[in-house]
């Protein structure tokens, strides 16, 4: 196995994988071999998988891309798991990340608990899909037949790996129904449409670009160069632009149900450093929120009643 020539014979190895496997555990894992064994261990699952030939050559060029060409591992495999998904990526789609999927995990318990005492089925929207890991791994865990998901994005290729992801867990993993379509929250035009077609939601639900353009460059360059600008980053110099059209739809008659008693968002955000401008933005549109914190102690997301 290439794994354990690497890391058990490495003096046999050519010098050029040798130097790009010792920065690989540098740059990603801070010198932690483990970790970077166990990227290793995946790279070469994925030539074994591929069936590649000159599996060394292929390895070094692998870590090459993501030495050299700062590539996030997801795009090279292909895949991101989420919950028991396991959620085709594609550049520069944003990849999920795991604090996303513990609140998902969270969210999902927090509306069956909604639903075990209630008889009516929730309609869930939500608001810039990318994979469309959140609403596939909430049509899973939900009580099966109690939700209808629908899932929008501006980005017809954020629709387009929707959809094929979708298609890929539907047999084993739709529990509730789901759909995707194409659409720009900003639109008045469009939130008519939402209306006419899919009628009252009980809330939305959303991970929206949050990041302030003036933090944008602190991003690290496997983000920067790889996954869209405008899935990571607002306009408006505090990163709140989605959260405030969001707040500004819950006035939008016809599009909520206002006997739900649930919140009427549920958003993810930047973490303890927008904490404070977002419980303002909201208090200012007559609203509450909520924090939650992620696994790690951070604020994450916000559960907004108004």
């Amino acid at each position: 196995m290439i794994i354990k020539r690497l890391f058990h014979c490495r003096a046999q190895v050519n010098s050029k994988l040798n130097k790009l496997i010792s920065q690989l555990e540098q740059k990603y894992y801070k010198g932690n071999l483990e970790s970077a064994k166990q990227e290793i261990k995946w790279l070469n699952e994925y030539i074994e998988i591929n069936k590649e030939r000159g599996k060394t050559e292929k390895l070094e060029d692998l870590i090459s891309r993501r030495v050299e060409q700062n590539e996030p591992l997801q795009y090279i495999l292909g895949d991101q798991p989420f919950g028991p998904l396991n959620i085709l990526v594609k550049q520069p789609i944003l990849i999920p990340r795991w604090e996303t999927e513990a609140w998902t995990h969270e969210f999902a318990n927090f509306l069956n608990q909604h639903l075990s005492k209630s008889p009516k089925n929730l309609k869930i929207l939500e608001i810039g899909v990318g994979t469309g890991c959140i609403s596939l791994l909430l049509s899973h865990l939900i009580i099966k037949g109690r939700a209808n998901i629908l899932g929008i994005d501006i980005n017809p290729a954020a629709i387009e790996l929707s959809l094929k992801n979708k298609s890929i867990h539907a047999k084993n993993y739709i529990n509730n129904k789901v759909e995707f379509i194409q659409g720009d929250i900003f639109s008045d035009d469009f939130i008519k449409e939402l209306v006419e077609k899919f009628g009252e939601i009980d809330l939305i639900v959303s991970n929206p670009p949050y990041i302030p353009p003036t933090q944008y460059s602190d991003l690290t360059p496997d983000v920067k160069q790889w996954e869209d600008k405008n899935a990571l980053t607002t306009r408006d110099s505090l990163g709140l632009e989605f959260y405030s059209r969001m707040l500004d739809l819950t006035k939008v008659k016809g599009l909520f149900n206002i006997n739900s008693k649930l919140p009427k968002l549920v958003v993810e955000y930047g973490g303890n450093y927008q904490t404070e401008d977002l419980i303002k933005l909201v208090k200012s549109k007559g609203g509450e929120i909520e924090i939650k914190k992620d696994l790690v102690g951070n604020d994450r997301v916000g559960y907004i009643t108004i």
